[in-house]
């Protein structure tokens, strides 16, 4: 698994410069929702909080996207968002006061993921789920952790200070990836 996180954490920090110095686009052929959350998660502060990180990145490109959780989770549990998971985790480890979710949002997310705890994470599409009623049967991510209008205090990560401006994943050897 680390030599993956680095690889996304590699490339995604090529195509940063490609977008921050040369002002240029890319087009995201391979592994696009893992490239394009963690590339917005580098370049905007918004969402590296947790209201951002979980409606912007999390249910803008992997749950109202159509991300295939039933289908992928029947054949390799999800690997493409775990990836995306460890990834973030691995940014979380480099970046330890920039993130304002702690890593036990992001172990939330991996068990909900495997547990199917969460309706969210049910069937192949938001239309699957409005079909199947998904929403009316079982509770939503969103509202567990934004119930109280806040996270619970465990989501959040006590040393958090905002900084607005883009972070570079540190990437360098493999072994620079820490745990996997």
């Amino acid at each position: 698994m680390a030599g993956s996180v680095w690889f996304m954490l590699c490339t995604s920090n090529t195509l940063l410069s490609k977008i921050v110095e040369d002002g240029s686009s890319v087009l995201l052929e391979v592994y696009p929702r893992i490239l394009s959350s963690l590339i917005q998660i580098c370049l905007e502060s918004r969402y590296r909080t947790s209201y951002g990180f979980i409606t912007c990145v999390l249910r803008k490109e992997w749950l109202h996207s159509g991300y295939k959780f039933q289908t992928d989770s029947n054949q390799s549990s999800c690997a493409e968002f775990l990836l995306f998971l460890h990834c973030v985790r691995q940014l979380t480890l480099w970046f330890p006061t920039i993130f304002q979710f702690s890593e036990d949002l992001l172990i939330e997310l991996h068990s909900a993921v495997n547990a199917s705890r969460y309706g969210d994470f049910l069937y192949d599409s938001p239309c699957e789920r409005a079909t199947l009623r998904v929403s009316q049967r079982t509770e939503s991510l969103w509202e567990a952790v934004f119930a109280g209008l806040s996270p619970p205090s465990s989501y959040i990560n006590p040393s958090y200070k905002p900084l607005s401006g883009i972070i570079r994943p540190r990437v360098g050897s493999p072994e620079t990836v820490k745990g996997g």
